[in-house]
């Protein structure tokens, strides 16, 4: 589990070389939650060991090293497959948002107008290419099956939250199809992203990652109080790393 969020680490040093490489190891290596998940024998150490593995092979793809890259692709996406396979859609997404954003940043002028919408033309390929995979190995996971999966989830939270197991409660009622679950898709954000705060405190673990939480909501407002929400936007846009972090967080 250490050697996975130390590869995620690797990784993002290498995807984004402007960033601070301190901040980067604090928010991989030393989070809380990232450490918490990485100490003990249960399925997400093996996630986060296949994750790290998965995109250290992408790094080596780009870099031309392909038999480290198809070694480390192979372990990494058959573990997360094994143990976190919800993990692989996003992260797939992501790579292809980097691919296209990457690839659009590095050329000029009339050049951008012609060889922009083929790479775009590429990256919806390798996407869709990539789904319908994930929909063949993870059929719970296809594009005709997911609102369904999203409500048996949704249940087995609302039982969590009966027992009192859940941090912030169930999601009662939750939509059996996907544009009812899109409809409350904010709210399901918000609480995925910023929750626990000090007021869902009814325990000690639920303190402990409530900290952890205000102090992420504190960071984020404080960042769009020095760049506005629309700099922070363009500052995102700019960087394809950022891009990528952004789509592999949302969805």
């Amino acid at each position: 589990g250490l050697f996975g969020t130390i590869a995620i680490f690797k990784s993002f040093v290498d995807a984004y070389p402007e960033g601070m490489a301190r901040r980067i190891f604090i928010g991989t290596v030393l989070f809380p939650s990232t450490a918490f998940w990485v100490s003990a024998f249960h399925k997400e150490t093996f996630g986060v060991f296949g994750i790290g593995l998965a995109l250290l092979g992408w790094r080596f793809l780009y870099r031309g090293r392909f038999f480290r890259a198809v070694l480390c692709l192979t372990i990494g996406i058959g573990t997360t497959y094994l143990f976190r396979a919800p993990a692989l859609p996003p992260l797939m997404l992501g790579v292809v948002v980097f691919f296209f954003f990457d690839r659009l940043r590095k050329t000029r002028g009339m050049e951008g107008v012609v060889v922009g919408p083929v790479y775009f033309v590429v990256a919806v390929a390798m996407l869709v290419g990539g789904m319908i995979l994930v929909s063949r190995l993870v059929p719970s996971l296809g594009v005709e099956n997911i609102g369904e999966s999203v409500a048996k989830k949704s249940a087995g939270w609302d039982q969590l939250a009966v027992r009192g197991d859940s941090a912030i409660g169930g999601a009662e009622g939750m939509p059996d199809t996907i544009g009812g679950q899109l409809l409350i898709a904010p709210l399901g954000l918000v609480n995925a992203l910023f929750r626990p705060q000090l007021f869902d405190v009814h325990n000690f673990g639920a303190a402990v990652s409530a900290v952890e939480m205000t102090t992420i909501t504190i960071i984020f407002i404080t960042a769009i109080r020095r760049n506005g929400l629309g700099g922070l936007l363009r500052k995102m846009q700019q960087s394809p790393f950022l891009m990528m972090a952004a789509t592999v967080t949302i969805i």
